[in-house]
């Protein structure tokens, strides 16, 4: 048998992975079948062979977003499902296959992880199930990742939705159209705090204080009715995930006296 050399490409990869799957799927499919045949004088007829997996379950839950409860997600799974596109919502700890990275960065789609809504038989949403307050978060930071920052939160009433950027200018737009939706909150995290501040306090409709220690998060934000955060990376995650809490729980209405300039 000839030996395989090297590294197999993302396509062979690609294969191999719904290879694994489909079988996986077929043989679901066929054992309860089985069974059943063994108990009765004239067996059923098996089912059809599975060609390939199933498509992804995929559910849109924000304009420009997709969210899929698979926990491995392929090229076939998101076929004809990226048109409009920005950015792909899953759990933490699925797989994306090396081919469906190279497709989402081709196209500049950022992948963030969080709770993902789930449907009811009759296909309608029913929610992730968990509840509590919401909170975008960028991560502009190798110190922290997305799913390490997922875990944090587990447990508390915070549900982070992290995602992964490269650029603090693309971070302020992306904060702000965040916060465009009324009662919205987004963060932070970069160890270039001065300039993540400046930049999103730029953009209309922003309002972004600083986060260096917990204890003067809560009344910095409610001093001018903060809806961003941006949260110093050298930190350390706990006191990144304390800042956060405090953020959270703040008041969210900018003062009078500030909200003619702030708002």
């Amino acid at each position: 048998m000839q030996e395989l050399q090297g590294v197999p490409d993302n396509e062979t990869v690609e294969r191999i992975v719904r290879e694994v799957l489909a079988a996986l799927g077929h043989k679901n499919a066929v054992e309860p079948q089985a069974e059943a045949a063994s108990a009765c004088e004239t067996p059923s007829p098996s089912p059809p062979p599975i060609a390939a997996a199933a498509k992804a379950r995929i559910i849109s839950a924000r304009e420009g977003e997709l969210a899929i409860p698979d926990r491995v997600v392929t090229v076939a799974s998101l076929d004809g499902q990226l048109n409009g596109v920005r950015r792909l919502l899953v759990q933490p700890g699925t797989i994306l296959t090396p081919a469906v990275r190279d497709l989402l960065r081709q196209r500049g789609i950022v992948v963030t992880y969080g709770p993902v809504p789930k449907r009811n038989r009759s296909g309608a949403d029913v929610g992730s199930g968990v509840g509590g307050t919401l909170l975008p978060v960028v991560l502009v930071t190798r110190r922290i990742s997305a799913q390490q920052l997922a875990g944090l939160f587990r447990g508390t009433d915070v549900n982070v939705l992290p995602e992964e950027l490269d650029c603090l200018v693309r971070t302020s737009h992306r904060v702000a159209e965040v916060v465009r939706r009324p009662g919205s909150r987004a963060c932070v995290v970069t160890s270039q705090v001065a300039a993540g501040l400046c930049l999103a306090n730029r953009l209309e409709g922003v309002r972004a204080v600083l986060g260096r220690r917990p204890s003067e998060v809560a009344a910095d934000a409610a001093a001018v009715g903060a809806n961003v955060l941006v949260a110093d990376a050298t930190q350390g995650v706990f006191q990144i995930k304390r800042m956060m809490l405090e953020f959270v729980r703040a008041g969210r209405e900018c003062p009078d006296a500030f909200a003619k300039y702030l708002s």
